[in-house]
Parts: C-alpha cells; structure tokens; sequence
C-alpha cells in the first residue's frame, strides 16, 4: 500500500512539475538581403519571453556603406529606452546591420510596447501574448519553425 500511495504522489509531483514548465519555438524568415529569428519562451498559451534577431545587408537594400546604411536605417530604429522588461540595440557593421530585441513579457507594459511602434496584432485589449496567436501571424507573415522544444531555464 506505501508503495502505491509513493507513486502516487510522485506521478502527482511530476504532473505539476510538467505543467509549469516552459517551452521555447524558434521561428526563421529570409528573404535576400534580411534574415529574421524569433526564438518565444511559453508556458501553456501565454509567450513569457522573446528574442528576435534580424540582419540587414546594405548590399542587397541598395546602400553602398556603413554611413549609408546609418542616415536611412536611423528612422526605422525603435525607441525603446526606459521601457522596463525591454532590451534592444541596433548595431551597424560594414556590411550589415543587426538589430537585437529581447522583451520579457512578466515585466513589460504591451501599452509601452504598442506606444513604442511594436505591433501586437490580434491582442488589441489583452494582458498576455497568446503563443498560438503569435504562431499564425508569423506562419501567415512567411516564417517557419525551425526548432521547439522544453525550455532549459
């Protein structure tokens, strides 16, 4: 009977421990010139974290150098300073431009997001980023998933 009632509990322990569990989904876009990952944490439904790396070259946007690239590229940068729970850099190279962007959606405001210029498509009035949401804009907007799994936080 001990034995039964012990593995009852564990089997209890690791349900709960699976359902509180996070997963990740790395989604992929290219197209020539610029190239795209979203790498989104979950738990259930609700998006917790994303990290979104994307790479301009100059070459294939028809700019000829780093000075080119900075006097154009400069209105499509984001102002996201002082926005809590946000990371964000633009950076330039020679030949490409990379810009960063981690927000972690516990922390962050989805109002700040949305004064900000971060368009949240279908979660107009919501608290939360729904996963699956986010998976049919960018499924629609071309991407693919490339990699999902547990996450190993």
């Amino acid at each position: 009977m001990k034995k039964v009632l012990l593995l009852a509990v564990m089997s209890f322990a690791l349900l709960l421990a699976a359902c509180g569990s996070s997963s990740t989904k790395t989604f992929s876009y290219e197209e020539e010139g610029l190239t795209s990952e979203m790498t989104f944490t979950y738990n259930g439904d609700t998006v917790e974290n994303e990290v979104s790396t994307t790479t301009l070259e100059y070459e294939a946007l028809g700019l000829r150098s780093q000075e080119d690239a900075e006097s154009v590229l400069a209105d499509f940068a984001l102002d996201l300073e002082g926005v809590e729970g946000v990371t964000y850099n633009f950076e330039y190279g020679e030949t490409e431009a990379v810009e960063t962007l981690e927000i972690d959606y516990n922390t962050v405001e989805l109002s700040e997001l949305r004064s900000a210029g971060i368009e949240i498509e279908g979660e107009e009035d919501a608290d939360t980023i729904s996963m699956e949401q986010t998976e049919a804009n960018l499924i629609d907007e071309g991407y693919e998933v490339t990699n999902e799994g547990e996450s190993e936080e």
